[in-house]
């Protein structure tokens, strides 16, 4: 009720029950440091990294690689995930790279959503695909 969301408002980052119980910790993402979350994220694929993101804005901060420094949790999981592909940056330093998150999604399968293996160029963007490139697996290619 009423009580729950002023004592929120009066005391951040603890949370209530409704029956007045004894506040509980804050969320995970919250209490542990950037290495720890690094850790945790390590273990996840791009699917997860990305559902993880739209849970909660302050995990979507934690895991984006954009706007953030290189020493971030969510930039160094992304470029150590695209290393795992062997996925490079398209740009240079003076033509503009993209965040290692974009540079994996690029590289995701447009029709099952798996790790694409194949990287179709469309120079004239006839098909409306961002940067006039798309991905498809060995499966959706057959």
């Amino acid at each position: 009720g009423w009580s729950c969301a002023i004592y929120r408002r009066l005391h951040p980052g603890t949370r209530q029950n409704d029956n007045n119980d004894a506040p509980t910790m804050a969320p995970w993402h919250l209490v542990l440091n950037d290495d720890c979350c690094l850790k945790l994220f390590e273990l996840c694929d791009g699917k997860s990294l990305a559902h993880i993101a739209r849970t909660d804005k302050r995990l979507h901060a934690r895991v984006s690689d954009r706007n953030s420094t290189a020493a971030s949790p969510g930039a160094q999981v992304w470029r150590q995930l695209c290393a795992s592909h062997n996925l490079r940056q398209p740009g240079t330093r003076t033509r503009g790279q993209l965040p290692w998150s974009k540079v994996y999604a690029l590289s995701i399968c447009i029709e099952c959503s798996e790790f694409g293996e194949v990287v179709i160029n469309d120079p004239p963007n006839v098909l409306g695909f961002e940067r006039g490139r798309f991905a498809l697996c060995r499966r959706c290619m057959r």
